[in-house]
């Protein structure tokens, strides 16, 4: 057999192999831009709702540019369900991307039992 017929040969094999698609890229992958504990869960509704809480579920970040404590607060919602806010020490960058319209998430990143409110929940704040 000689290379000429041992290539159409191959060629026309390779046509009959069926195509598999990987999944497209993401035009802009996420990247994480920080973790934080969870402020004033012990006032809000999270303990209510612990037991429903799970890794990896998305939390939503809302401004809240009329609140009294803090012109840079951000509150996290699970659900319908207030958690609490990112802490004044973190939340500086994620209340201006928030204000520029960025397209920010949270993550729940950590559950804890312990004790202290301030251990119980870790998010972390993505950026696509």
């Amino acid at each position: 057999m000689n290379r000429r017929h041992l290539l159409k040969n191959l060629l026309g094999f390779a046509t009959t192999l069926p195509i598999q698609r990987l999944p497209q890229a993401q035009s802009k992958p996420e990247k994480t831009l920080q973790h934080s504990p969870v402020a004033g869960f012990q006032y809000y509704q999270g303990e209510r709702i612990w037991p429903q809480l799970k890794l990896g579920q998305t939390i939503r970040l809302h401004r809240e540019t009329d609140n009294a404590y803090d012109k840079q607060a951000v509150a996290l919602y699970w659900r319908d369900y207030k958690l609490g806010f990112i802490p004044r020490r973190q939340n500086f960058t994620i209340a201006q991307l928030l204000d520029q319209q960025q397209p920010l998430t949270g993550r729940i990143h950590q559950l804890s039992q312990s004790r202290n409110p301030w251990k119980r929940i870790e998010i972390e704040i993505l950026w696509s």
